[in-house]
């Protein structure tokens, strides 16, 4: 069978930027939302690439692609991207081809590109943004067939070795901070998403942390409300939350929103408040980390935490390679 060149193994490409040289901030502005990405497909389809993906996650931004020209692909990922610039894709950012580009998927794939090394989320993200792909019809068979194989080595990978032993995920990593800062038995927390992200984070603090006091709080509030009813916890509608958050002593943010959501007016500078941002884009504005009495993390401090685990998973690479 003669396939067309945009369909050969070859020219599997892919673009992107993540945190091994780009930081929190210009991440933010090389995230793609989901509108943003059925434009990106509409516009890669009539330039001739019909088979392409987008993930999008708070470590990376990268455009997957059977195409023959990888400066298209470097293309769109600036004319879709929240603001990142193509100077700063040039400097901060890579472009794979061929079987190194195939290569760097199967280890993205698998946890071993990951800024925590060995991190299982990284599954679930590839498969959610393969699966919005599909829908929009952006993914052909070539790139279907990859994406299975790289879930079977994730497998493999998961069963034969020990790159995901031990916890150090960064909903775990937020929670083990807040046990260190907290002094207070029951910690009034708000946690602002409720997308799988925030689910897994809401686990985590529900078995962690049994005493805390945990009130949901979600853009679309059906979403909220389903999470509040399996465990049985309040809702802070979205609309009300800039004007109440003052009233919790944690607020743990996880959400898609373009621009910071929370910023100094929403908080009593004579109160203490620990703050976790797990957002790219951020969503607490970082002038809020100036004020008094404010005790801010983001998602790269937060995955700094995790080194004495990333030690045993790192000395574990090789096999899984």
């Amino acid at each position: 069978m003669n396939l067309h060149i945009n369909h050969r193994v070859d020219c599997f490409c892919v673009a992107g930027i993540s945190y091994k040289k780009a930081d929190f901030d210009v991440r933010g502005r090389f995230f793609i939302n989901e509108t943003s990405q059925v434009a990106l497909f509409a516009e890669a389809r009539k330039a001739g690439i019909n088979s392409l993906m987008v993930l999008s996650t708070c470590n990376r931004t990268e455009l997957w692609a059977f195409t023959a020209s990888p400066l298209l692909l470097q293309h769109l990922l600036v004319k879709f991207a929240a603001g990142g610039t193509g100077s700063e894709l040039q400097q901060l950012g890579y472009t794979y081809t061929s079987h190194q580009a195939l290569q760097h998927a199967f280890r993205v794939g698998c946890g071993m590109d990951s800024q925590i090394l060995g991190d299982y989320e990284i599954t679930g993200q590839l498969r959610k943004a393969v699966q919005f792909a599909k829908q929009h019809k952006a993914v052909g068979p070539l790139l279907d067939r990859l994406i299975n194989l790289i879930f079977q080595a994730s497998k493999q990978v998961k069963n034969t070795t020990n790159l995901r032993s031990g916890t150090v995920s960064a909903s775990f990593a937020a929670v083990e901070w807040l046990k260190t800062m907290v002094s207070g038995p029951k910690p009034e927390i708000l946690l602002i998403g409720t997308g799988k992200f925030g689910h897994n984070l809401l686990k985590n603090l529900l078995h962690y942390l049994p005493e805390a006091s945990i009130t949901l709080c979600n853009r679309t509030l059906y979403k909220a409300v389903a999470a509040a009813k399996q465990y049985r916890l309040p809702v802070l509608p979205f609309e009300q939350m800039q004007a109440q958050v003052q009233h919790f002593e944690v607020v743990i943010t996880c959400t898609h929103a373009p621009e910071p959501i929370l910023r100094p007016a929403q908080f009593d500078k004579a109160k203490t408040y620990y703050l976790i941002d797990l957002s790219v884009p951020a969503n607490i504005d970082a002038a809020v980390g100036h004020l008094s009495g404010v005790n801010l993390v983001n998602i790269d401090e937060i995955s700094g935490m995790l080194q004495q685990t990333y030690a045993r998973r790192k000395a574990d690479l090789p096999a899984a390679e």
